[in-house]
């Protein structure tokens, strides 16, 4: 068993003690004694021996909590993200599945005369949207994209596109503020962005779920 004694001394950002930091005071039986003076430190050794812990505190069961509040969110916004990136590699291979072999001796549909070329161009245009730096960049990528003679069910998809991409250069951006006022401001607006714009809501429901999760966690994220 294991038993933790907390000290907090005030020093400089990146140093917890004038002393050691942490030190290990002995054992009585099977307890096993530490004392520790980093906050952050003390609750992940906690957190990875909590079957072994004797002598819990409340202050000690706090950061408990707290701790693995924060992970739960951690995970889900990297579960948020995965999914994400998991639909623009689904997107690609949905396009590259309905791209006709050049080997193929079936004629083209008539209705589309060039299948293989609007395919590479409307990848070239997603590729290039991805590739860009800030939001009016992008939508004027969009916007540039949207010119082309596509067909329904490309500029669908061009859309679509553009709301994913969109989305996770959202989550970046949130990650990086420090605020919770500035990450809930960002992640509003995105939602606000994505509910009005014209790729149909059904197309988007996993991106708005996604964007809806993140306030949710930034909310039970303690201050």
């Amino acid at each position: 068993m294991l038993s933790y004694r907390l000290g907090y001394k005030k020093t400089s950002s990146t140093c917890v003690s004038v002393g050691g930091a942490l030190t290990y005071q002995g054992w009585h039986g099977s307890v096993h004694t530490f004392d520790i003076k980093s906050e952050n430190f003390a609750t992940v050794f906690m957190a990875l021996n909590q079957s072994s812990l004797v002598n819990v505190t409340h202050e000690m069961m706090q950061l408990l909590e707290r701790y693995q509040r924060k992970q739960s969110q951690k995970l889900s916004q990297q579960q948020n993200r995965l999914s994400i990136q998991n639909m623009g590699d689904e997107q690609h291979k949905v396009s590259s599945n309905s791209v006709p072999s050049k080997q193929s001796n079936s004629p083209a549909p008539q209705k589309n005369l060039h299948p293989v070329k609007d395919e590479e161009a409307l990848l070239r245009w997603i590729n290039k949207i991805e590739s860009l730096k800030g939001p009016a960049a992008r939508h004027a990528a969009v916007e540039a994209a949207l010119k082309n003679a596509w067909s329904k069910e490309q500029r669908k998809r061009l859309l679509f596109e553009a709301s994913r991409i969109e989305v996770n250069a959202t989550l970046d951006k949130a990650d990086s503020l420090k605020t919770k006022s500035a990450k809930r401001r960002v992640l509003q607006n995105a939602l606000q962005e994505i509910q009005s714009d014209s790729v149909p809501d059904e197309l988007q429901t996993q991106l708005i779920t996604m964007l809806e999760s993140e306030l949710q966690n930034l909310e039970n994220e303690s201050e």
